[in-house]
């Protein structure tokens, strides 16, 4: 058995978990397809239609990590994040739908990732208004981010103006 195919057996084991964990889940995944990928998947990603999986990141997984992979996975599918994101920046949109995914699978008690994205501050909210709010903040950081290259660039012009040739 190669490695795809013991990691696909463990997806399917990790499905087969969650399915029996969570009744109604099943008739939420039945027509998902599942596959493994390695190319550009650094763990796992889905498109609304399939779950594609990076074997060898799933290699390193414990039962319990994968399960929350797979879930992760999958309340981005019932929650129609892979749609209505057309006018949207694509990084600051999946980043909010981690956002909303996290905060759900953290109240069902899944053990999140240590650097996973999860706010309480975020619950309540839509991914619609996490982007808006993540939006606000990322407008915010460049401004400042501007405001401090201008100063460094008034700065240095100031010390090449003093600095002579001789000098140095």
């Amino acid at each position: 058995m190669t490695n795809h195919e013991h990691q696909m057996d463990r997806v399917n084991g990790s499905l087969d978990r969650l399915c029996h964990r969570y009744k109604n889940l099943s008739d939420a995944i039945g027509y998902l397809q599942i596959k493994p990928c390695t190319e550009s998947t650094p763990k796992a990603m889905t498109d609304g239609f399939c779950i594609t999986f990076n074997p060898d990141y799933t290699e390193s997984c414990t039962e319990d990590q994968l399960d929350t992979l797979m879930m992760h996975e999958i309340l981005h599918i019932i929650d129609w994040h892979f749609a209505g994101s057309e006018d949207k920046d694509p990084y600051l949109w999946n980043l909010s739908c981690d956002f909303r995914v996290n905060s759900i699978l953290r109240r069902l008690n899944f053990n999140l990732e240590p650097m996973s994205f999860d706010n309480p501050k975020f619950d309540d909210l839509s991914p619609h208004e996490i982007y808006d709010q993540i939006s606000a903040i990322r407008a915010e950081i460049l401004a400042r981010i501007d405001e401090c290259e201008t100063t460094i660039n008034t700065t240095l012009k100031a010390i090449n103006g003093r600095i002579r040739k001789e000098d140095l």
